[in-house]
């Protein structure tokens, strides 16, 4: 349904966006939502922005600048999810989240969430029902978060997906009626979905999915992968974010090779420290429960990776930090990581190839999953 066929005149409207949408695009859709709302007949007093960031990261004062088409007497607030006095508690998830959501948007009467769909690491796609995490507690967002670190919490999967089913449980909480969500490719926008939730969520993943899969027909032994270069490959950190999807097309045991350059090192210092200091999973899991640390569903997967399959990287890090610590084989070039990975797996081995892994998401049939 079109937002008009929902909106009286008199209603409160809020409209969230995350603030990685600020720049390009997010001001676009807030202004197309500005008119709509205007050609319902209602005021500017009765519409408010919340600008927030589904990690719980600082919002900037001067958020009013990115919306130069808005009038000044729209409110816009940078949501700020530390300060409890302008949060409300309306209950806990079947995870056991408590749901923190900030005042003024739960008093209004007509809710809008303004996102971007594509592959999400954990949530399995971003946008949707992700973005109520930007006027969310963080509270709320740390125990979300902490899902995370599920075997189920994966990239392109919603099924069974702990973070995704409790996002959902959020959103219907707070009775949101309406999103916007682009889809870009290279910070290009393709498409936008809007609608109720679950219809334009969906249709949205639907799409991203036509676009990124690519059906493999059976499990390989050995992955050749890369993630595309710089500058998806200039740190370890970054270069960690798309190694999982592959995952799902090697057999159990099977050699990884991760060609992956690293030119910067591995960028962030909790990332080699808690591969360290975390014995297993369960010890991951306990110290996310306790603090809120960023990145950590990084260090669950990479264990995961290696409990799983055995992995070759060949990279300019550190052979010592690479080994000791992650766990990993090392190898000066890909023909050797090839030749160590025959060794292991045997010569028969099927050898799956992908040189830019960030572009696909690879498939299997249902049958085979």
């Amino acid at each position: 349904p079109a937002l008009r066929n929902i909106v009286k005149p008199g209603h409160k409207i809020s409209i969230v966006i995350d603030k990685n949408l600020l720049s390009g695009i997010g001001n676009i859709i807030i202004s197309q939502i500005y008119e709509e709302l205007k050609n319902c007949g209602i005021g500017n007093s009765n519409i408010s922005i919340f600008v927030g960031d589904i990690l719980g990261e600082k919002v900037e004062d001067d958020v009013r600048r990115f919306f130069p088409n808005i009038p000044d007497d729209v409110y816009i607030k940078p949501h700020n999810p530390y300060i409890e006095d302008n949060l409300a508690k309306i209950g806990l998830t079947s995870s056991k989240t408590s749901i923190h959501i900030d005042k003024d948007f739960l008093n209004s009467d007509i809710k809008i969430l303004v996102g971007k769909i594509g592959l999400h690491s954990y949530a399995g796609f971003s946008g949707g029902r992700q973005t109520i995490l930007a006027v969310s507690g963080i509270k709320t967002i740390q125990q979300n978060y902490a899902l995370s670190l599920n075997y189920s919490a994966k990239v392109g999967f919603l099924d069974k997906n702990p973070v995704h089913l409790d996002l959902s449980e959020i959103v219907k909480m707070c009775k949101v009626n309406f999103i916007f969500d682009v889809v870009e490719v290279d910070s290009k926008p393709l498409k936008i979905f809007h609608g109720k939730v679950d219809d334009a969520f969906y249709g949205g993943v639907n799409y991203v999915k036509s676009l990124f899969e690519f059906p493999v027909k059976d499990k390989a032994d050995i992955a050749v992968v890369s993630v595309g270069g710089y500058p998806n490959d200039k740190t370890f950190y970054d270069a960690q974010e798309f190694f999982q999807s592959v995952s799902n097309v090697v057999k159990d045991f099977g050699v990884i090779i991760f060609a992956v350059e690293c030119s910067q090192g591995f960028g962030d210092k909790n990332l080699y420290r808690w591969m360290f200091e975390a014995k297993d999973v369960k010890e991951l899991k306990n110290i996310a429960r306790k603090e809120f640390i960023k990145g950590l569903h990084k260090i669950f997967q990479l264990k995961a990776l290696t409990e799983k399959f055995r992995i070759i990287i060949v990279s300019a890090l550190p052979s010592l930090l690479t080994s000791e610590i992650f766990k990993f084989k090392v190898a000066d070039s890909v023909d050797d990581a090839l030749e160590m990975a025959f060794r292991m797996a045997g010569r028969k081995s099927k050898v799956a190839v992908f040189p830019d892994i960030s572009k696909v998401l690879p498939s299997l049939p249902p049958t085979i999953k």
